[in-house]
């Protein structure tokens, strides 16, 4: 709740200010108008192409059992992705008022607590037209490349058991 003795004081300064120009409301109209396009340009985009690409590349993780988490928040969704030596997350949001962001780090998992990011990219686009569909395949292609470029050939995977040689081995025996 506002003092009341402070909005008085301030109505007694601001009421000499209160005419504005016919121009200025035409222009901040007009803004708005704009700014109304944007939000359903990124809503139609978020809803047509980000989350079914999203989803896709979900159900490609779990069926390779690659440890992820999506969230979200506001208008932000994050997709971060662990490997054995880093992680990696894009984070897609309409940030600015008049653009998409795709917002890209990797980090090794010694880097984390330097806060030394092998990669810290930022891909913005403009919402003032439609942005093509195709524009989330390649970020998300990007993101992917990057994070598995950034695995050193002196990092050794972890060997994962073969249960398939074991039946055989134990078939053999019998």
């Amino acid at each position: 709740m506002l003092d009341k003795q402070l909005v008085e004081w301030w109505v007694q300064h601001a009421i000499a200010y209160r005419k504005v120009d016919v121009e200025h409301v035409d222009g901040e109209k007009l803004e708005m108008h704009r700014q109304q396009g944007r939000n359903q340009n990124y809503l139609h985009f978020l809803n047509e192409a980000v989350l079914p690409a999203v989803e896709r590349l979900v159900q490609a993780l779990k069926k390779a059992k690659i440890m992820h988490r999506v969230s979200a928040w506001g208008n932000h969704l994050s997709l971060r992705i662990h490997l054995t030596y880093c992680w990696g997350e894009i984070v897609i949001s309409q940030d600015m008022p008049s653009s998409a962001s795709f917002d890209i780090q990797v980090m090794r998992d010694d880097a984390y607590d330097e806060g030394d990011s092998l990669c810290d990219e930022e891909h913005d686009y403009l919402l003032d037209d439609p942005i093509p569909p195709g524009v989330v395949d390649l970020e998300l292609q990007f993101f992917l490349m990057r994070l598995v470029q950034d695995l050193y050939p002196q990092w050794t995977p972890i060997e994962e058991e073969d249960d398939e040689d074991d039946d055989e081995t134990d078939e053999d025996d019998h």
